[in-house]
């Protein structure tokens, strides 16, 4: 028994470093920032119908002016042609870039209707447009045909960034948009969407990518 105890730990310390050395790499490496003359956003690299592509909202790339998508490391990728959704706040880029390995594609999630409600999930982005990606931890409520309602507390600038589910690490949205809830809604009192003098009640939306191919963009 004990011979088998020594190979077993010489097994498991063999093993270990070499699961270690494939970690995978931080996803704040494969969010950038998009900065304009008039604002700023997000956005993120993924493998998007069997390409390598930069994925955002429409209303960062066409309501900035003179938008720029520029990393973590402050590296700028040069574009000259954007894929806009005709139905969705979505946009795709075909970047050209050298440094793939080290700035990996996000998945996407094939099925995040087959999601179990509050589930983990997490929005990256440049919050606040203040020049750093950041990671906000929430939950996943709610889904319909083209978005999903997550808690997490994005906020202005995280649009176009992913939100994540935790567990798998893979994209379920697009960080898109916020209703705040306004008091004098006397049907909300005692649910989550109850806004009053004291407190105002917000809800964030993230729009789908599952499903959709680039020929569904223009």
């Amino acid at each position: 028994m004990s011979v088998l105890r020594g190979f077993l730990y010489a097994l498991l310390l063999a093993v270990v470093p070499a699961a270690a050395g494939k970690e995978a790499l931080p996803v704040t490496r494969s969010v950038c920032l998009v900065k304009g003359g008039n604002g700023s956003g997000s956005g993120f690299f993924a493998a998007f119908d069997g390409q390598s592509v930069f994925i955002t909202n429409n209303h960062v790339l066409l309501g900035l002016k003179d938008p720029k998508i520029v990393d973590i490391n402050g590296r700028e990728y040069p574009f000259d042609k954007v894929y806009a959704s005709p139905d969705r706040d979505l946009a795709v880029v075909l970047l050209r870039r050298e440094n793939s390995a080290d700035m990996p594609d996000l998945q996407i999630h094939s099925r995040p209707d087959m999601l179990k409600l509050n589930t983990g999930a997490a929005a990256y982005g440049n919050s606040l447009g203040d020049g750093v990606v950041v990671r906000a931890p929430g939950r996943f409520l709610g889904i319909g045909p083209e978005v999903i309602e997550v808690d997490a507390p994005f906020v202005s600038g995280n649009s176009g960034g992913p939100v994540l589910e935790e567990s798998s690490g893979k994209v379920i949205g697009v960080a898109t948009y916020c209703r705040i809830l306004r008091s004098g809604n006397a049907t909300t009192i005692g649910s989550r969407f109850s806004s009053g003098k004291y407190n105002t009640a917000i809800r964030r939306f993230a729009t789908r990518l599952d499903g959709l191919k680039l020929k569904d963009f223009q």
